[in-house]
């Protein structure tokens, strides 16, 4: 008995206290972003005005828009029934390139399954999952002995080159006795 009183009272505290920090948002406010509109980014928070938004919310608004891999850095936090959200976007890829491999087979090989093409938004992340999945598919072809060093070259107006040398090697062969 004790114990179903302590649960209930228990409950009643987390929902109470849950709605005790909810705050109205009557008006949602970006800044930061050049390329991606507000509405956009409205659109990828899957939040509206009009909407109660409590930590937990605030917390998947930042996950949703880091998501979408566009945002360098989200920060969110709610003043005078405002949410305000300060993103940096992150620079789009002009170019990806392969050094380093001459065979134009190889090079669309590489192309199909890597994640990051251009005119996609950069990412730390999908630059070193790339580079192992180079490094995996050139294994795959017979270069055991293959390097991969990824250098990613800034240049004006949030844009970057991706640039992957490659060392290629000897090619492991088969003979026949």
């Amino acid at each position: 008995m004790i114990k179903k009183i302590i649960i209930i009272v228990t409950s009643y505290i987390l929902f109470v206290t849950n709605f005790a920090y909810a705050d109205l948002v009557k008006d949602i406010k970006i800044s930061g972003n050049d390329r991606i509109s507000d509405e956009t980014i409205i659109l990828f928070s899957e939040f509206n005005t009009g909407n109660f938004i409590t930590n937990k919310k605030l917390n998947q608004i930042i996950k949703n828009l880091y998501e979408t891999n566009f945002f360098e850095d989200v920060k969110v936090k709610v003043l005078d029934q405002d949410l305000l959200i300060t993103v940096i976007e992150a620079p789009i890829i002009d170019k990806v390139e392969f050094l380093g491999i001459k065979s134009e087979r190889i090079k669309d090989g590489l192309n199909s399954f890597i994640n990051l093409k251009s005119r996609s938004s950069y990412n730390d992340f999908l630059v070193s999952e790339d580079r192992k999945k180079i490094e995996s598919f050139l294994r795959q072809n017979g270069y055991y002995f293959s390097t991969v060093n990824t250098v990613v070259e800034n240049l004006d107006n949030n844009l970057v080159n991706v640039i992957h040398n490659v060392e290629l090697g000897e090619k492991a062969k088969i003979k026949k006795i």
